[in-house]
């Protein structure tokens, strides 16, 4: 179904639960409650849209799990997102490194990975306490264009911190309030 509710031609749905709980090797879902249910998604690529390694060229694959009660393998009115604030923070997550892991080793990508949890709960906090206004609920790329890749440099003089922002700079009273902000919390 697509965003209207109608049937969209080109994608095929599948329900996967009784394979994986009656399938060749055994019950998959064992430790799930009963009433959940597995169901996967497939739509052709867009010609833009640009293959990872180990994706299928001509297909997009989705899948989730729903304990929803529906006659067909699809439910029929969608429900309200509860949980659409974990999908955002995991969007973010994604968007400081986590998307890309640097190498095969797994304690190579662990670290990765912890260093990317840090990265989304700093920015998370930043956007807490020193931003206003659209900053506030910025996506993380545009904090990171707008702010932590500011042409500023951070001097020391006479035991004092300065922000010297170049003259000019579309962002500047914002990279300028947060740091006043961050400052006033722990002065230096």
């Amino acid at each position: 179904m697509d965003a209207d509710g109608d049937p969209d031609p080109a994608a095929q749905v599948a329900d996967l639960t009784g394979i994986l709980r009656a399938g060749p090797d055994a019950d998959r879902l064992a430790t799930w409650p009963p009433d959940m249910r597995i169901i996967t998604r497939r739509t052709p690529r867009p010609a833009t849209k640009p293959v990872k390694l180990g994706e299928h060229p001509e297909w997009e694959y989705g899948a989730f799990a729903t304990n929803t009660p529906s006659a067909g393998p699809v439910p029929r009115r969608p429900t309200p997102r509860t949980q659409a604030h974990v999908e955002d923070r995991m969007k973010q997550f994604k968007a400081c490194g986590a998307c890309n892991l640097p190498s095969i080793d797994y304690d190579r990508n662990a670290a990765w990975l912890q260093l990317a949890a840090l990265a989304t709960t700093l920015t998370a906090w930043l956007r807490h306490i020193g931003l206003d206004a659209d900053l506030a609920t910025a996506a993380t790329k545009t904090l990171r264009f707008r702010l932590l890749s500011a042409p500023a440099r951070l001097v020391t003089h006479a035991r004092r911190r300065i922000l010297k922002i170049p003259p000019g700079w579309a962002w500047s009273a914002d990279l300028a309030t947060a740091w006043d902000r961050l400052q006033a919390l722990h002065p230096i």
